[in-house]
């Protein structure tokens, strides 16, 4: 058993509110959510209109679970680079022993 976490730092400069922006995050939230079971939050910026960084989780039973989760993030963000620049995305990955 796996647990996989991470952040991704975005840039929204199209974004002129804090609703507009909050339109986007809430989107990768939901996608991310809908096409795997992965816990997922705004955790910094958010009082910022054009920047935001997300953090997330998930427990991955293998190997080719962590690869579905790592493609599954990069592509729901690769969506939505009309709206939102990547300009970082760091994922961490630890493994548990189980008896």
């Amino acid at each position: 058993m796996y647990v996989i976490y991470g952040y991704c730092e975005l840039f929204m400069p199209y974004a002129s509110t804090l609703k507009e922006k909050r339109m986007v995050v809430r989107s990768i939230q939901d996608r991310l959510k809908k096409r795997i079971n992965i816990s997922i939050l705004e955790i910094k910026y958010k009082d910022l209109w054009q920047r935001a960084m997300l953090g997330f989780a998930a427990v991955a039973g293998s190997q080719t679970d962590i690869n579905l989760i790592r493609e599954a993030v990069q592509s729901t963000l690769d969506l939505h680079l009309s709206e939102a620049e990547i300009v970082g995305l760091h994922f961490e990955l630890i493994p548990i022993v189980t008896d």
